[in-house]
């Protein structure tokens, strides 16, 4: 994380896992982002480790927590932040093009 203007880069999140910012939530007070961390079997609904889920964080740093276990990325949220949008990455195929969900 760095400031608009510039200034140090600040690391909000420590994991060994790769991780992949998407966005911001809509109050601009958390980070979305992808990454596989493997969490326990029973809460994955499709386990491997090319499939992201995604997770949050504050903008400070501090404890993730999972958004939700369906892989996913790309994710943008509805200015009232009431809808979000994402990839889901699961490979269903409508007209060759990967579903997109809105919940």
């Amino acid at each position: 994380m760095i400031p608009a203007e510039g200034g140090e880069a600040k690391r909000i999140t420590f994991h060994s896992a790769a991780e992949y910012p998407y966005s911001f939530s809509n109050d601009n007070k958390n980070v979305i982002f992808g990454a596989a961390r493997m969490d326990l079997p029973a809460n994955r609904q499709y386990p491997a480790a090319y499939m992201s889920e995604l997770y949050s964080v504050s903008v400070n740093g501090g404890r993730v927590t999972q958004v939700f276990t369906t892989p996913a990325e790309d994710i943008k949220f509805s200015k009232d932040g009431s809808k979000i949008i994402y990839h889901d990455k699961r490979d269903r195929r409508i007209n060759g093009a990967s579903i997109i969900l809105l919940l």
